[in-house]
């Protein structure tokens, strides 16, 4: 496994406060539960952009499939 970066991050006190009592909750420590929440927005972003992206490709070939069919 590669080396962490470190990041220092300003976040508000309440704010902290939550993610410290949700990381305990679940006996992991603040760096684990907050680096386990950025993965989780990450995949989160990728398969939206994904879920964006097949339609448009099924579209596209479906487009392409009847102009085949209708100019054939």
């Amino acid at each position: 496994m590669p080396e962490a970066s470190r990041v220092y991050l300003r976040i508000p006190p309440d704010l902290r406060e939550w993610l410290e009592a949700r990381a305990a909750g679940r006996v992991r420590s603040l760096n684990a539960h907050i680096t386990d929440l950025l993965e989780e927005a990450r995949e989160q972003e990728t398969a939206a952009r994904n879920a964006g992206k097949l339609p448009l490709a099924a579209a596209h070939s479906i487009n392409q499939k009847a102009g085949t069919l209708t100019n054939g």
